[in-house]
């Protein structure tokens, strides 16, 4: 029988992981400065105008044309980053879609919302 308690334990994996991605997090500040203007102004500009709008990291990607990180394990690092912040910025619908990107070869990727950073809805 599952202990569903368990669910909210850290194990070692889980702390070697926000341990990495502060990490990479901190060792980038100025392109991670850069995504986190350039995150909230689309998300104020272009998912809130009617209403909190569902959006996933490549729309984000694709509106802000920002430049490749130094390392391809930032994106990842940076979006989780927002996903933790309190308030969040950005918070999970609960659905996966398949990537846009070729390269990807039809990864799932989260669908996001706006968070409560962002206003309360």
């Amino acid at each position: 029988m599952r202990d569903h308690n368990r669910s909210k334990e850290l194990f070692p994996g889980d702390l070697l992981k926000a341990a990495g991605i502060e990490q990479i997090i901190k060792n980038n500040p100025t392109w991670c400065a850069r995504a986190i203007k350039s995150v909230q102004q689309f998300i104020k500009e272009e998912k809130m105008k009617q209403g909190p709008q569902p959006f996933t990291i490549e729309d984000w990607r694709d509106w802000a044309n920002l430049p490749d990180p130094p390392h391809d394990n930032l994106w990842g690092a940076f979006w989780n980053s927002l996903a933790r912040m309190k308030p969040r910025w950005i918070k999970f619908t609960g659905r996966m879609l398949k990537t846009r990107r070729d390269v990807a070869h039809s990864t799932l990727v989260q669908e996001w919302l706006p968070g409560e950073a962002f206003g309360n809805f």
